[in-house]
């Protein structure tokens, strides 16, 4: 394929390379496979035509590009913007969702069957063992000597899992994701009056070292301009216990925050729009490895809902991947 020249024409096939990975998951889930390092036979040339899509992005010219990024750019600056809710306000703001979404859960699955661990080791370029040890590496000590604020959201090897966007072992990271949103987190998401959901397409990825420093601060994201028809979904990589973890409150306002204890295997759903949740200084020996992603409701979500500033910054389609049905 020719580089590409305007921006309309990579918007297009932005948009090309997304329906082409929703068939080619679609072709694995059809065939009963959940998870393959290589496509089948049957599946090569649909393969190679995602290759060739991802290669003709890669061939933007510079104003193409720099307007996209650009746009990016202010889009996730927008979304940035905190504007804070008083704590004891939380317990009385409405909500759309059904009192059993809004429940803070713990979920078992498969990890054979969803062998995150090992993918996302395959991204980062080390062994799925050394996860746990990832603040041991040289580079990694080095960023949180000078930034040690930032290492968990911006550090070392959060950039390497940026920088691995479109490779091959990233593709097969997206292709587990949305199995496992369809498999396994749609039928969490359902009520009676289910109509799909939609999920975050890239995840929020966190190496949280021991450190002196907390990641963050403690907010819901509705401060963040989230709509509130999203529940939150979180996935360690390892088990998380004591000041290695996520705490969490059960219920908007209440307070009783708590640290999550999860083993790997394990996945929490909570009400971040409106409960508050944060991180402490890490001072156990174990490196925290683990992702995130937010999962609308669309039976619940108005898609004219607007945010306290009279903006929508979370689109579906954009921000979002729907998933019209869920697999039982």
């Amino acid at each position: 394929m020719e580089a590409v020249e305007d921006v309309d024409q990579v918007v297009s096939l932005q948009a090309h390379l997304e329906a082409l990975r929703g068939s080619y998951s679609a072709a694995l889930a059809s065939m009963g496979i959940a998870f393959t390092s290589s496509a089948p036979q049957e599946l090569e040339p649909l393969r190679q035509e995602i290759q060739k899509v991802k290669e003709a992005l890669r061939g933007v010219r510079p104003s193409a590009a720099g307007s996209s990024t650009s746009a990016a750019r202010e889009a996730r600056e927008a979304r940035a913007r905190r504007m804070p809710i008083d704590h004891s306000a939380l317990a009385s703001m409405l909500s759309p969702l059904p009192s059993e979404l809004r429940e803070q859960c713990t979920f078992g699955f498969d990890t054979a069957r969803y062998p995150f661990r090992e993918v996302v080791a395959e991204v980062l370029g080390v062994s799925p063992e050394a996860l746990p040890s990832l603040h041991q590496d040289l580079e990694y000590r080095r960023g949180e000597e000078l930034h040690p604020e930032r290492t968990a959201t911006r550090g070392t090897f959060v950039r390497r899992w940026k920088a691995a966007r479109g490779s091959p072992a990233e593709l097969r990271f997206q292709e587990l994701l949305r199995t496992f949103v369809s498999e396994f987190v749609a039928p969490h998401m359902a009520c009676d009056d289910f109509s799909g959901v939609a999920y975050q397409r890239e995840v929020t990825f966190r190496v949280h070292g021991p450190s002196s420093q907390p990641v963050g601060e403690a907010h819901v994201d509705a401060e963040y301009h989230h709509p509130p028809a999203e529940v939150n979904w979180w996935l360690p990589l390892m088990n998380t216990f004591g000041s290695n973890t996520l705490h969490v409150e059960s219920a908007p306002g209440k307070g009783d925050f708590a640290p999550v204890e999860l083993e790997y295997g394990q996945v929490l759903r909570f009400y971040g729009n409106l409960c508050h949740h944060y991180t402490v200084a890490n001072t156990t020996d174990v490196c925290r490895v683990s992702f995130d992603f937010r999962v609308l409701s669309m039976a619940h979500h108005d898609p004219l809902w607007t945010d306290r500033r009279g903006n929508s910054l979370f689109a579906v389609g954009d921000y979002y991947e729907p998933v019209l049905e869920r697999n039982k």
